[in-house]
């Protein structure tokens, strides 16, 4: 979940909304909407006991835990710029399919992981003008018991540019993204219920699309915190489904050195499409949607370097795996 570009707005000023206020907006929107988050909770928990504990899963994991999830408004100065690298972990024993109502059902699969190593590059061009890219250029995904299972490969790399239209306290950007299809998208490897035997999907490292994705961003930032959000259409080749995402971020500067910020993100098919809907679980494919959240925690180590650590998760999702992302960094800016 969540395969987005890990920066934080934090990168460029000083950004805070409290730890408290966050956990609580998460918490809630947890407990009104969360649904088959957790493997053990739909195995063990009745309907009401369920979002409970969901909520109290990811109230957990905002205090333990931190994430990154997309490029903000800002932009770096003519010839500045940010890069960061960071491993991503993703483990999983169940998938949810893409069925509505009662056929909406968790899938157990066996373990499941997906371990990348992802770079993310901001280079300015002008003082105004940003060349972005993002690359998870080594991915590996490991299935167990029936479904025994290993590739290792890279993903599809992602270029662009963001246009700075208001760049002062308050900032407003236009962004356009192109997804250029080298993963392997001839790989198929199906995959099946391991209580049942019942065939489930076939798993996908690339999905062979090219990808156009304009987006508008905008932010605030003051001395200990800032707010920012970005809406986003990603527009696709063969036949896919535009993607429609939105997202939303809040920083907060705890102490001096720690910085912390608790996003959530919307991502949602939309319109007709005229290929097949893939039930696959890394979520790579046609038809995928989520709800999710993601909470980091940036560790200032000097004026130009920092390090990181990520958690990711979902109240609602389809068409993938479902199990907490974890991921960790170290960032560069100059």
């Amino acid at each position: 979940m969540m395969r987005e570009n890990h920066i934080s707005l934090a990168t460029y000023h000083e950004p805070r909304i409290t730890p408290l206020f966050s956990l609580c907006i998460v918490t809630l929107l947890t407990f009104f909407y969360g649904r088959k988050i957790e493997y053990f909770t739909q195995k063990f928990c009745g309907k009401i006991m369920r979002k409970i504990v969901s909520s109290l899963i990811i109230s957990i994991s905002i205090i333990i835990f931190n994430v990154s999830a997309f490029a903000g408004g800002w932009t770096p100065r003519k010839n500045g710029g940010y890069a960061k690298l960071w491993l991503r972990w993703q483990a999983a024993d169940g998938f949810l399919d893409g069925h509505h109502g009662a056929a909406h059902k968790f899938e157990a699969i066996g373990n499941y992981n997906e371990l990348f190593l992802n770079a993310y590059l901001e280079y300015g061009l002008l003082d105004r003008l940003t060349a972005v890219a993002f690359w998870p250029f080594l991915t590996n995904y490991f299935m167990s018991d029936v479904n025994d299972f290993s590739y290792t490969g890279t993903g599809d790399p992602s270029l662009g540019l963001r246009l700075g239209l208001v760049q002062r306290k308050w900032v407003l950007s236009v962004q356009v993204l192109g997804t250029l299809p080298i993963a392997n998208s001839d790989l198929r490897h199906p995959f099946f219920n391991t209580e049942t035997g019942a065939f489930l999907g076939e798993l996908r490292v690339g999905a062979g699309t090219w990808d156009v994705e304009p987006r508008v961003q905008t932010g605030i930032g003051w001395k200990s915190g800032h707010l920012g959000g970005e809406i986003g259409y990603r527009f696709r080749t063969d036949g896919f489904h535009t993607v429609f995402s939105g997202r939303a971020e809040a920083g907060y500067r705890i102490f001096r050195p720690l910085y912390g910020i608790v996003r959530i993100v919307r991502v949602r098919p939309v319109g007709s499409t005229t290929a097949p809907l893939d039930d696959s679980p890394t979520g790579i494919g046609n038809g995928t949607k989520y709800f999710g959240f993601s909470v980091e925690l940036d560790w200032q180590r000097g004026e130009h370097f920092s390090l990181g650590l990520v958690g990711e998760g979902a109240t609602s999702y389809s068409r993938q795996a479902g199990g907490p992302v974890f991921n960790v960094y170290g960032a560069w800016k100059w």
